[in-house]
């Protein structure tokens, strides 16, 4: 993989995030800048996938049972699993959707992703929906996580409604509570995706998404920002250590004295600083990115340094800047020291800035010490290299 840029929004995080996120759905005409999405890939990704797996779907006017359309056999002693393919291709014919969800070790799609989540600052998990005819395979639904939705190939028709309830999390699901929170009746966008384009969809927003009677694969690429009740769980522990916490209840009389000081604590704890930031901290360092390893470089006991035409990128997708005193990359808290500090930040600025730019840039600072350094930040999972033709 290249890792190069594959999107441009037109706007910065800030704009997004500000404007945005959470906020209103967004349409990014022809952002997709290099397709890599194509038949061949797909068909070949799908031959990778887990199709057994509860994620991997195909809907019908319902979800369709897997036996239908998947065999399972034993090769050489070893379990298998493949698709009928006469039932499949029928299937789709007749206007079914099949989905992939939660696709891992896909590296073109990971790309997709990475540059999802450095532009928000948040984790990502990738679907594809794959359709052919007319039928909606979904009746009109709000998702629980906010969406980006990358049209790579035909075109798909969106009618999006506003939220009846506001910033649903994952327990919350339309199809069983749309009696009490029913989809409005009037959309607020009518759009169709053509290829190239990407529209954002903040969580909440009922949605029905139509194929044209074309060929259509889009991605779906949710992002997971940690929210309040994230926030109260990880406190869980530190409220046990309240003593009212820890006191038996018997009537609402007798202890009502006893919960109005227990909620009073509660909140300072909710509002210190010092647990938000250790919060957030390690909601960070728990983040894992898909990364691509190079073993010709790095399991090669004759190289010791990095071709000059390696790119590099740091592995995070959070923003730094001169007033961070350490970064969090891969699950590893690094003290940015004055000597080096400066490359790393240079490093997540330009995520596609080469070993001999690097070198250009700082050639005031000693270069087998600047390239034993990004040498063993590679190693260690810090920075990754993302293309390298030697």
């Amino acid at each position: 993989m290249d890792g190069g840029i594959m999107i441009k929004f037109g706007m910065d995080s800030k704009s997004f995030l500000d404007n945005y996120h959470t906020k209103n759905p967004k349409v990014f005409k022809n952002a997709i800048i290099d397709n890599k999405v194509t038949w061949r890939y797909i068909n070949e990704m799908l031959q990778r996938s887990n199709i057994e797996k509860d994620y991997f779907q195909l809907s019908y006017n319902g979800i369709v049972d897997k036996s239908e359309y998947i065999e399972s056999h034993y090769q050489l002693g070893v379990l298998k699993h493949r698709f009928i393919r006469p039932i499949l291709y029928q299937y789709l014919k007749h206007g079914a959707t099949l989905t992939a969800n939660r696709i891992i070790n896909e590296p073109i799609i990971n790309d997709y992703a990475r540059q999802i989540s450095s532009f928000t600052g948040f984790p990502t998990i990738c679907s594809a929906y794959i359709a052919f005819g007319e039928k909606s395979s979904f009746q009109p639904h709000w998702d629980s996580r906010d969406i980006f939705v990358l049209q790579t190939v035909g075109k798909k028709r969106w009618i999006i409604y506003p939220p009846s309830f506001k910033n649903p999390l994952y327990m919350h699901k339309s199809l069983h509570m749309e009696k009490q929170y029913p989809c409005p009746k009037e959309p607020i966008m009518d759009i169709v995706l053509d290829e190239g384009d990407i529209l954002y969809l903040p969580r909440g927003y009922w949605h029905d998404p139509l194929p044209l009677g074309t060929e259509t694969v889009h991605l779906t690429i949710a992002i997971y920002p940690p929210s309040g009740l994230d926030y109260v769980e990880w406190l869980f522990d530190k409220f046990s250590y309240i003593d009212e916490a820890r006191q038996s209840l018997f009537s609402w009389q007798s202890d009502k004295t006893e919960i109005n000081n227990l909620a009073d604590n509660i909140a300072i704890i909710i509002r210190n600083k010092k647990y938000y930031d250790e919060f957030m901290q390690e909601f960070i360092a728990n983040q894992r990115l898909e990364t691509d390893i190079n073993l010709e470089i790095f399991g090669n006991a004759k190289i010791n340094e990095l071709p000059m035409n390696a790119k590099l990128r740091l592995n995070s997708n959070q923003y730094y800047d001169k007033s961070n005193k350490y970064i969090i990359a891969n699950g590893t808290k690094l003290t940015l020291d004055s000597k080096f500090k400066d490359i790393l930040l240079y490093i997540a600025q330009y995520p596609q800035i080469s070993v001999l730019n690097i070198l250009d840039k700082f050639n005031n600072m000693e270069r087998n010490k600047v390239m034993d350094t990004l040498y063993g930040l590679c190693i260690n999972d810090i920075l990754e290299v993302i293309q390298s033709d030697e």
